[in-house]
């Protein structure tokens, strides 16, 4: 599993143009209108599906196969790399929030977590996708789900009536706490239903 991460991260460090353009783009819509929830999105959707981009290219998994290496093991590795791009995206979300657009905490909080749960959402739906009908084949799935969860999460966070709330409220604490239970239980079902396909899925 450990070798299967460092293979990934590094082919996302390939990646590195398009990294730092992101980078640069979520810098800009944070000292323009405090949005930098745009940088969860799209790098927790992005890295982890040119990942398995990069492994069909190569015919990674059939190589990957020999060795002793489970279709589980392909599949696990590919949703615990998402875990950590969501949350080094969230990080440095969090900074690009706090140091260049300088708010109140508690919002800034909300519109930080509120991407980081859509950037699981959003993943959940996409690799099965992948795994499924390939990267080639899902891609138009992922343009269309990112652009229009960025385009209506500018929009939000970009108004004025915003994410505005107390939370103090115990009914606030409970709707958040059910929303993020049910992606976290909509992630891990989605890894299951991955593993599934790929056991499934003749690798020639």
């Amino acid at each position: 599993m450990k070798g299967l991460l460092f293979k990934d991260l590094f082919t996302i460090k390939m990646q590195s143009t398009f990294l730092l353009l992101v980078v640069f783009l979520g810098a800009f819509l944070t000292f323009s209108n405090g949005n930098s929830g745009f940088l969860i999105v799209i790098l927790g959707i992005v890295l982890p599906v040119n990942a398995i981009a990069f492994d069909e290219k190569a015919n990674w998994d059939k190589y990957a196969l020999t060795m002793p290496i489970s279709r589980r093991d392909l599949v696990t590795s590919k949703y615990v790399l998402s875990l950590i791009v969501l949350v080094l995206a969230t990080i440095l979300s969090a900074i690009f929030m706090f140091l260049i657009r300088k708010g109140d905490a508690s919002t800034n909080f909300a519109a930080l977590g509120g991407s980081l749960l859509a950037g699981m959402l959003l993943i959940s739906l996409l690799l099965p996708l992948c795994f499924k009908l390939g990267t080639e084949k899902a891609r138009l799935f992922l343009i269309l789900i990112v652009f229009s969860v960025v385009g209506i999460g500018t929009f939000i966070l970009s108004n004025d009536r915003g994410i505005s709330f107390n939370l103090g409220e115990s009914s606030l604490y409970t709707l958040v706490g059910s929303i993020a239970i049910a992606i976290l239980l909509i992630f891990i079902f989605s890894m299951f239903l991955s593993i599934r396909i790929m056991e499934k899925k003749e690798i020639a």
